[in-house]
């Protein structure tokens, strides 16, 4: 299985969705949509993550700066049809509006930047799993503070067996308590060695939403997004007893990137 970057994945996606398929031989069109079709997903999740992204990052002048910039749009096309002069007022408005955008701009570019660099602690046990396992399982926590990156990626590559939600308390996310009382989404992936993994995401004291992409019975795959948690947060990460724990006690680690364990039968 070849793998790439998402972005370089939705680029592809965009590049075949793109190309006219009724001037190709069929086994062209055949090929062509058969990369769409595994491409899709990785698209998709990466235009809604981009969407709850830019979402969270309005604020509360964002509606009133959007009705100031169709202002300035018509004032230009009268410009543009009639001669229209600016007055003082109209100059205070474009320079209002440009630099409203312009500021907004470098958020979202911030934002986006911080996606691939966000760094967040880690906090490592052994448990009781009794509700999907009935075993002894080693659990990672990934704790998010308001100024992590809230994205969850999926932990291997393999398969959604079960997606869940409970309803449930906002208790502060490094309680113990927080895994089972807290509103929380269990998924629970079934790996690409035949391994079974819980992968937990809860909402913290300030959270109020739980975004899960994963879908049950869908391919998942490990540089692929589950998941989108608003705001302070947690993720736990349940492996089997004898996985190689790669992270330490309170270690800072970015999603996708940092490697936090070693199952002892590899995933293909």
């Amino acid at each position: 299985m070849k793998k790439i970057k998402t972005i370089e994945a939705v680029a592809a996606y965009r590049t075949l969705k793109a190309l006219k398929t009724s001037s190709m031989c069929d086994d062209a069109a055949m090929r062509v949509w058969k990369n769409m079709k595994a491409l899709r997903s990785v698209s998709d999740t990466y235009d809604k993550d981009v969407e709850e992204a830019q979402e969270s990052l309005k604020d509360d002048n964002f509606e009133e700066m959007q009705r100031k910039l169709q202002e300035c749009q018509q004032l230009e096309q009268k410009h543009a049809d009639e001669g229209y002069e600016y007055t003082k007022e109209d100059s205070a408005k474009f320079a209002e509006v440009n630099q409203y955008f312009f500021n907004q701009k470098q958020k979202t570019e911030k934002y986006f930047s911080d996606l691939a660099n966000a760094e967040v602690e880690v906090a490592i046990e052994e448990v009781d799993e009794n509700e999907y396992f009935h075993d002894r399982r080693i659990m990672v926590s990934i704790f998010m503070s308001l100024f992590n990156v809230h994205a969850n990626w999926f932990p291997v590559d393999g398969r959604v067996v079960k997606v869940s939600h409970f309803d449930g308390n906002y208790h502060k996310a490094w309680l113990p308590k927080a895994a089972s009382d807290n509103e929380h989404s269990d998924v629970l992936i079934e790996a690409t060695n035949g391994e079974m993994i819980l992968c937990r995401q809860i909402a913290g004291a300030v959270a109020r939403r739980i975004v899960t992409y994963a879908r049950e019975e869908d391919d998942c795959y490990i540089d692929e997004h589950l998941g989108f948690i608003k705001f302070g947060s947690r993720v736990d990460v349940f492996l089997p007893l004898g996985t190689e724990i790669c992270v330490k006690m309170g270690q800072a680690t970015t999603g996708d990137q940092t490697v936090i364990a070693k199952m002892k039968t590899p995933v293909d």
